[in-house]
């Protein structure tokens, strides 16, 4: 909904002030073109009027600003997760050199996979098969290498299974994160967008005895929601935006 422009950083921007200012025409259209309303030029209605869906629409702005917080807050931590993960399968003791090469091409293929398509050209909403791929030949790789060897390689085997579990679920969240950032608020969005237009509608028929006061009121709210709309769009998803995590923070050596 809000990235109509993806490799703009701050197209939600654009978005807001096109959601804003359609509500606004559309509103003073229909207060002042349709007749039923004609007699409010006469009878005004008292201004508490606006105040019922403006306050539903500031509870759930606010409610989405809290989500905003958590997605970043979610994406450190899932970050945090998987680059240790990384770090322990990389600088896991294996049996022979032939093992820490093959270990070690896994590792760094997964990296760069995940830089340049899930992360880089996806923004982590969509998986990457290759990633897929590598992650099950990992796996594989564990299981075949723990067999024929001493108790204590074995346990050191059993601990890279551990790891890679890690890296799975760290990279779950991270994907998740990135889908639910851009499409899991939908439904919140099309219901702030519907309140906007409410508002915008109400001020015009407060004000329809005088249109140049109505449009002054719309211009003033229109600037307020552009206003707080772009801060919770602008920062809700953690891997697009001026804020956004960085692909190059994920990596296996510092």
């Amino acid at each position: 909904m809000h990235y109509f422009f993806p490799d703009f950083t701050y197209a939600p921007l654009l978005t807001a002030i096109f959601v804003c200012i359609l509500c606004s025409i559309l509103g003073y259209t229909l207060a002042f073109k349709i007749r039923y309303f004609d007699e409010l030029a006469v009878n005004p209605i008292v201004p508490p009027f606006i105040a019922v869906p403006a306050t539903f629409l500031a509870l759930l702005v606010a409610f989405m600003a809290s989500a905003v917080w958590q997605n970043s807050t979610n994406a450190h931590a899932a970050l945090q997760q998987e680059r240790m993960a990384l770090k322990k399968l990389y600088f896991m003791p294996v049996a022979s050199a032939e093992e820490v090469m093959k270990k070690e091409k896994y590792l760094n293929n997964y990296v760069s996979i995940v830089q340049q398509e899930e992360w880089g050209k996806f923004k982590n909403i969509y998986p990457s098969k290759d990633v897929d791929a590598i992650l099950d030949s990992l796996l594989k790789f564990v299981f075949i290498n723990q067999y024929d060897k001493s108790i204590e390689k074995k346990e050191n085997y059993n601990e890279a299974v551990k790891y890679i579990d890690e890296l799975y679920s760290a990279r779950d969240k991270r994907l998740t994160l990135g889908r639910m950032a851009n499409l899991g608020y939908l439904n919140k969005w099309i219901i702030i967008d519907i309140l906007i237009f409410i508002s915008c509608f109400n001020i015009s028929l407060v004000h329809r005895s005088k249109p140049k006061t109505a449009k002054s009121a719309l211009i003033v709210f229109c600037f307020c929601c552009i206003c707080i709309m772009s801060i919770v769009l602008l920062y809700i998803h953690p891997y697009k935006g001026p804020s956004a995590l960085k692909s190059s923070e994920l990596s296996i050596k510092r």
